[in-house]
């Protein structure tokens, strides 16, 4: 029998809480392997950086949320999960999201029924009507024949308009409610913002000390915690590190920030150990050409770009930023700075339209002025253009003094008035 967990990545968003859970899998020591779906819209830098880590990856063909116009919308290829029924090459899959946190040995999953998931949440008080399975954790095995039929009826049997793929399997599988044997217990699927309602109704407690043996499984110890909403620990790394809360689910998420830092670590030491191995096996054949007297090989291919190497800083042991710097920021950062230039760009634009403005009302006062030139003697226009408090508004807009009407080669000839335009 072949085995593997499984979890997808269709967005850049993302990549990080991937990345934390397969490292949080490997930290478990699994007999069983993890592969990771990826569909063709994900970045170059994302994809550089997953086979630079050394994930296994499963490329998909992405499947759209049939309600979804936005590319950049999350949940636009949510639907995409259903690949997991397409993955013949193994017997029996375990399907993890990405926003998950695996805290213990889970092996015995792959001993349960095709099917088996949770209600997660269900159990609790005021939320007895959540009775559908949650598509967060599914033990499944894989059919060709499912998945095609599945595709077929995307789009067609949804009830719960929104929700991407688990209003579709609420449907696909509308009897899993009644089927008790495929319920499992919700230590495999807590979420973040439940935990302190499992901990008082059921006594569930979190223990950071890595359990291997399922031999000796206690239904208090939460396995696998789910970080549910729209606000990912990714992406409030800063704020869940300086919070003062003691609640469950602020230590949850100050957990997460742990499993975080030793994945960036992780992640540092496989790039420099890639990379040593490459300079290494250059060295050797080289030795082999000097020694054998033969022409170098052509090159491997070409240069990492800048991105690339921005993204190698990130995680390389010689980048200047600290430990426990956050990554994730960066994308926040970059994000802040597309937004600030947006808007200095609507400002110039609003200074060019003010510029036009005042163009418009030194032609104004231009005119006024050859007006009363020729209604006025030049005394009295001399006069009349002190008191005009306009004028001293224009001063102070062009950075100088209105020149005079009065020629110097002609004085008693009065002429256009020579302000320029700014």
């Amino acid at each position: 029998m072949k085995y593997s967990y499984i979890s997808i990545l269709t967005t850049d968003n993302y990549l990080f809480g991937a990345l934390v859970l397969w490292k949080s899998l490997l930290d478990t020591k699994p007999k069983y392997p993890f592969h990771l779906l990826v569909s063709p819209n994900l970045s170059d830098e994302t994809f550089f950086l997953l086979e630079k880590s050394g994930v296994p990856l499963i490329k998909i063909t992405p499947i759209k949320n049939p309600i979804l116009n936005n590319p950049k919308d999350r949940r636009y290829y949510n639907y995409s999960k259903l690949n997991m029924w397409n993955l013949k090459q193994f017997d029996k899959i375990v399907y993890l999201d990405a926003d998950m946190v695996v805290m213990h040995n889970i092996d015995e999953l792959f001993g349960k029924p095709n099917l088996s998931s949770t209600n997660s949440g269900g159990w609790l008080p005021g939320k007895k009507d959540w009775t559908k399975m949650n598509s967060g954790l599914i033990v499944l095995q894989p059919s060709e024949n499912i998945f095609n039929h599945m595709k077929s009826q995307v789009g067609f049997i949804e009830k719960e308009k929104g929700k991407g793929d688990q209003a579709f399997l609420h449907e696909y599988y509308n009897d899993w409610p009644e089927r008790p044997e495929l319920h499992l217990p919700h230590v495999y699927n807590v979420f973040d913002c439940l935990i302190e309602g499992y901990k008082k109704h059921f006594q569930y407690y979190l223990d950071e000390k890595i359990q291997y043996d399922n031999n000796k499984f206690d239904e208090k110890r939460i396995k696998i915690v789910h970080y549910v909403g729209q606000h990912k620990p990714w992406m409030e790394v800063e704020e869940i590190k300086n919070s003062n809360k003691n609640d469950p689910e602020t230590q949850a998420k100050k957990n997460w920030i742990k499993y975080y830092k030793n994945t960036k670590k992780f992640i540092r030491d496989r790039i420099n150990e890639s990379n040593k191995k490459a300079t290494n096996n250059v060295s050797i054949v080289k030795d082999k050409e000097v020694e054998e007297n033969k022409a170098p090989p052509p090159p491997a291919g070409p240069e990492i770009s800048k991105e690339e190497e921005k993204i190698l800083d990130n995680f390389s042991e010689n980048s200047s930023d600290s430990e426990d710097e956050d990554i994730g920021e960066l994308t926040k950062t970059k994000a802040e700075l597309v937004k600030t230039q947006d808007e200095l760009a609507k400002a110039q634009e609003e200074l060019m339209n003010a510029k036009e403005d005042l163009a418009k009302s030194q032609n104004e006062i231009k005119k006024l002025l050859e007006e009363l030139a020729l209604i006025k003697g030049e005394d009295d226009l001399a006069k009349t253009i002190d008191n005009l408090p306009i004028l001293e508004e224009l001063q102070e807009l062009t950075n100088g003094p209105v020149p005079s009407l009065k020629s110097d080669d002609d004085p008693d000839e009065p002429i256009e008035s020579d302000v320029d335009s700014t």
